[in-house]
């Protein structure tokens, strides 16, 4: 039986712009990163079905790793003192 592929995704990513650097959590550089915009819409047998949903999303112009636009490079190590509740 042949692989058909009934149901995907049309993803269309666009660039927005330019992001200063921070370090990428997959390949540990610093560097510039890229705004994108993305859209997706989920097709059945090559027909665009349902809505469109956007997102933005940052993405590393070394590896081309994405994460949220809202995303925040976190702490390096835990502190060494314990904070109290």
């Amino acid at each position: 039986m042949p692989n058909l592929n009934l149901v995907t995704w049309q993803i269309r990513r666009t660039a927005a712009g330019k992001v200063p650097g921070r370090t990428c959590p997959r390949c540990r550089r610093v560097g510039e990163w890229s705004a994108v915009r993305e859209r997706r819409r989920l097709q059945v047998l090559g027909t665009g079905v349902g809505r469109v949903t956007g997102r933005d999303l940052i993405a590393c112009r070394a590896c081309g790793c994405a994460l949220p636009a809202g995303w925040r490079e976190a702490q390096r190590a835990p502190s060494p003192t314990p904070v109290p509740a």
